[in-house]
């Protein structure tokens, strides 16, 4: 089983790309169509959109909506220094991440590191520190899992700076655009599959040598809790809760026969449970 991108392909045609704007307009009832709004609901960013046609009210002219555009509020420099200062106290923190500014302040932290050059540029000017934290794409990749469980859907790059994110978008430049860092998030997906052998792991048990296959390991790999909940809609199959309805559930991947019964780590032998479905259901064979 494959999974694919909801994006519009690379080199989509003019006339792909002013179906897609029209198409997500009228899809939005506000007299005036926000740069954010239009990502939540597109297959093409807006950023995208004004690197192509030089700005966003150009987009919108192109398919004569410009009547729907409307200039965004210019803020000084001093102003978003002063912002970042007052969530720095606010959070009791001297080193800012965007998400953890995004969520404290009515002010994009992409529209702040896009005035400074970047983020770390903005913090130095506030007096702030500059983390130095390094992600492998392991880690990058199980947060885009998360935030994906949590949407029920494939995240956009703004929303890797608001929680539950843990790591924010600037992490994923590694990969040039968001587009081929979500690219590569699916590649890895899809090799990382049940289907696919993986290295054994050689255990010594007294004086006997175990090979240990993946189906016998008590881990699930990446790729395959990202098909289990793909599988199961991103919800509990017992009650079904999800994190797109309600903010507190968890979701975890689980044995329907108890891995402490025999069960294997298999595709067939897990499903998606909510924290409470799963607590309950303790270490008893679900049918």
């Amino acid at each position: 089983m494959k999974f694919e991108l909801n994006r519009l392909p690379p080199g989509a045609s003019d006339e792909e790309i002013k179906n897609e704007i029209k198409r997500v307009t009228e899809l939005i009832p506000d007299t005036v169509i926000s740069m954010k709004k239009f990502d939540e609901l597109s297959k093409i960013t807006s950023n995208t959109l004004r690197r192509k046609f030089g700005s966003w009210e150009n987009a919108l002219k192109l398919c004569g909506l410009e009547h729907r555009y409307t200039s965004q509020r210019r803020y000084s420099d001093d102003e978003f220094i002063n912002e970042l200062k007052r969530v720095s106290q606010q959070v009791g923190k001297l080193e800012l991440t965007q998400a953890e500014f995004n969520e404290n302040s009515e002010i994009d932290g992409t529209s702040v590191a896009r005035r400074f050059g970047k983020w770390s540029n903005a913090l130095k000017l506030a007096g702030l520190e500059v983390g130095h934290k390094f992600y492998t794409d392991l880690e990058c990749f199980e947060n885009i899992l998360n935030v994906w469980t949590y949407y029920s859907r494939q995240p956009k790059r703004r929303e890797m700076d608001i929680p539950p994110s843990k790591i924010t978008s600037g992490a994923y430049r590694r990969f040039g655009k968001w587009s081929l860092a979500l690219q590569a998030f699916i590649d890895y997906i899809n090799s990382d599959s049940p289907n696919v052998e993986q290295p054994q792991i050689e255990v010594q048990i007294i004086e006997e040598k175990k090979v240990i296959t993946t189906e016998e390991r008590r881990d699930i790999s990446l790729g395959l809790r990202y098909k289990v909940l793909s599988r199961d809609r991103f919800k509990c199959v017992k009650c079904g809760n999800s994190p797109s309805t309600d903010i507190n559930c968890k979701l975890h991947i689980n044995h329907i026969l108890p891995f402490s019964k025999g069960g294997l780590t298999t595709f067939e032998n897990l499903q998606t449970l909510c924290s409470n479905c799963n607590l309950g259901k303790g270490n008893r064979h679900n049918e």
